[in-house]
Parts: C-alpha cells; structure tokens; sequence
C-alpha cells in the first residue's frame, strides 16, 4: 500500500532534479550537511524539497514550522527558487499520499525562524552544559533514564527547565 501511494505522488509531484540530493552549507556557525530525499520542480519554475515519510501524517499546522524541512530550506537557499518544502507521508489510512506542506521562508510570517533554529542549535550545541527542556519527544526519548525532567533519570541531578 505505501509503494502504490508512493507511486501516486511520484506520478503527479512534478520533474525530479534529484534524489537523495547532499548538501552542505555554513549558517552562522552551524556546519549543515545532509541530503534531501528529493528536489522537484513545480510548473512554476520554482523547486519544492521533499521529504519522504513512512508513517502517517501528523498535523498540518506543525508542518509550516517542521524543523527538519526548515533546516532544508535554510541550507539550500534561494537558489534554486524555493518553491517551499513538503512531507510526503505514504503511510496511515489515506487512499493516497498525504502532504504537509511548509511555504518559501520567504513567504513565512517569520522568514527568519528556521536560520534562528539552526543558529540556536548550533550555539547550544557549542555550550558546555545543556540544560534539559520538556518537548513532545520526551515519552519517546531514548536516554530517559539519564534525563532530570523524568522520574527514572531524576537521580543523575541535573539542571531542568
């Protein structure tokens, strides 16, 4: 079924200019590099990021702040003309793809958030302590049992905001 929606999205998304596309890039002091699933020119001219996701899709709000697709966007740049950034999600119960789409930072009520968030990252990955921060990953966190803000990692001490 998530090879068919795939499929779907593939047929429809517009013309490939590449897969699994690496890049790297220097944001302030944050050293980006990565690669993106797929860049896809849209009729327009302009090029939309994709990112391909095996689960169902979450809500479409959060998408227009994804981290993840705003680093894209910031590594990337304006060149080619960014047409944006989007989730691909073939999996779930929809018939076909869901897509969650992130505008051009440009177009963005902020268009400078997702370079603060990569600057930020980069400063507090620089820092020599780290102060642990609630967020919606904690249930899912893998080193729960060293973290102050949860009841298994309370004994390791620890800062907590």
């Amino acid at each position: 079924t998530m090879i068919d929606r795939l499929a779907q999205h593939m047929a429809a998304s517009g013309e490939v200019l590449a897969t699994e596309a690496r890049f790297a890039a220097e944001i302030g002091r944050a050293d980006l590099v990565g690669s993106v699933d797929r860049l896809v020119r849209q009729p327009d001219g302009s090029v939309v990021v994709e990112d391909l996701k095996t689960g169902a899709a979450g809500n479409a709000k959060d998408a227009e702040v994804n981290p993840q697709l705003g680093a894209y966007q910031v590594a990337l740049g304006e060149a080619p003309v960014s047409g944006g950034a989007r989730l691909v999600h073939v999996g779930g119960t929809s018939k076909g793809p869901s897509l969650r789409e992130q505008p051009p930072l440009a177009d963005a009520e902020d268009p400078g958030w997702a370079r603060e968030l990569v600057e930020g990252a980069a400063t507090a990955m620089a820092a020599a302590t780290f102060t642990a921060t609630r967020n919606s990953m904690c249930d899912f966190c893998p080193v729960r049992r060293s973290c102050p803000l949860q009841e298994e990692g309370r004994t390791m001490g620890g800062t907590t905001a």
